[in-house]
């Protein structure tokens, strides 16, 4: 499927390492960069179209309001200021039902983790989560 040269407006914003989104990158696309946004050059070259990118005017990804609206990037796509949007969206109930998500291109598993406490015979056991 070729979209025939057609320039698209396209929402980013900077999201280390996958998109770095430079102020001057508004008026060069090619300042852009980042392991997501490479392989969205690589989608636009594939299916034959160009680019520009915006800002959020709120720096937003997109929240629902409940009102079948949202602020953010989806806000812009779903309001027709932007034709789509590049960013780490998390596709929730709300916004699925209100835009269409490419396939997964990446995938992240950053996580928090606390060493497992020793477990040791002591009658006062119980009194330990309240000490310091």
């Amino acid at each position: 499927m070729a979209l025939s040269g057609h320039r698209l407006l396209v929402a980013a914003d900077t999201w280390l390492p996958y998109v770095n989104f430079p102020q001057e990158a508004e008026d060069d696309v090619s300042l852009a960069s980042g392991a997501a946004f490479d392989a969205f050059q690589i989608i636009a070259a594939k299916l034959n179209f160009s680019f520009a990118l915006v800002r959020s005017v709120d720096r937003t990804w997109g929240a629902y309001l409940g009102n079948g609206s949202f602020t953010g990037m989806i806000g812009m796509a779903l309001r027709g200021e932007v034709d789509m949007a590049l960013g780490p969206f998390l596709q929730s109930y709300e916004r699925q039902l209100w835009i269409d998500f490419s396939e997964v291109l990446i995938t992240d598993s950053l996580s928090i983790f606390l060493p497992r406490p020793d477990i040791t015979k002591d009658l006062s056991n119980f009194l330990k989560p309240f000490s310091l």
